[in-house]
């Protein structure tokens, strides 16, 4: 799978020509967005988490340093070449503090670029190989903490400030690993756990609504019919019924 490329410039002509200037393909890259501004990166960066991105540093809305620094604020560490015009030491000293792989200096070589970028391959290798085993570990975190507790309060947002991730990132991540939206697979859980209850337990439907996280039983009505297809009522008759028979096939 090719390394997924998000490329950054203010310059509408300086970012079509870093887009033409090689041929990414070939070098096993891929251009997933182009945009004009540090804000639209951030924008983007929310939604999908690209292998690299390369940027200009001065912009008119947002520079590129300072665009860095609110991605590695809110914990994202993908890999970062900034190219710019400006050879000032300040600039290139601040950019590898705060861990970009590469400084070019405009206008940008098709080889300084192409040699750039198979240099930085083993990186980008090892940065997704680490951002998959860290996203796993947390995705990890939050499934064990909804089933050992289904009926608490489970707040994706809360996740997120927790992990240092946006909301709209690790919804994505959650989707990605589990194959279901956090809200869909947090409501599977608690229906899930309200069916075991029903069936080995004396305990009333309010009892288990509350216990799987609904203090209003009509809610928990609704979405238990929406899962399991019948209202809880149906579903404990029905699962009643079934162990009668089961119990009576045995004492036959």
């Amino acid at each position: 799978m090719p390394y997924s490329v998000l490329l950054v410039d203010d310059e509408k002509y300086a970012l079509k020509n870093l887009e033409h200037i090689i041929n990414w393909a070939e070098l096993d890259y891929e251009i997933c967005a182009a945009v004009s501004s540090g804000r639209d990166a951030l924008s983007y960066i929310k939604k999908s988490q690209p292998d690299l991105i390369v940027s200009d540093i001065h912009m008119y809305d947002m520079d590129g340093l300072e665009m860095l620094e609110e991605i590695r604020k809110t914990g994202g560490k993908t890999a970062v070449i900034f190219v710019s015009a400006y050879d000032k030491f300040e600039y290139a000293q601040k950019a590898i503090t705060l861990g970009a792989l590469e400084y070019l200096l405009k206008p940008v070589s098709a080889d300084k670029l192409r040699e750039t970028l198979m240099r930085i391959k083993p990186i980008l290798k090892n940065n997704i190989t680490k951002f998959e085993k860290e996203n796993n570990y947390v995705i990890d975190r939050i499934i064990k903490k909804i089933k050992s507790d289904c009926g608490g309060k489970h707040v994706l947002s809360e996740y997120a400030a927790q992990y240092k991730l946006t909301p709209n990132y690790l919804g994505n991540l959650f989707k990605k690993v589990t194959g279901m939206s956090f809200i869909s697979y947090l409501l599977k859980v608690r229906m899930e756990r309200a069916a075991f209850l029903m069936k080995n337990t004396d305990k009333s439907l309010e009892e288990i609504g509350a216990e799987c996280g609904y203090d209003d039983y009509f809610h928990f009505n609704k979405m238990f019919k929406k899962i399991m297809g019948v209202p809880p009522a149906t579903f404990r008759r029905s699962a009643s019924a079934e162990t009668e028979k089961r119990e009576d096939d045995d004492n036959a």
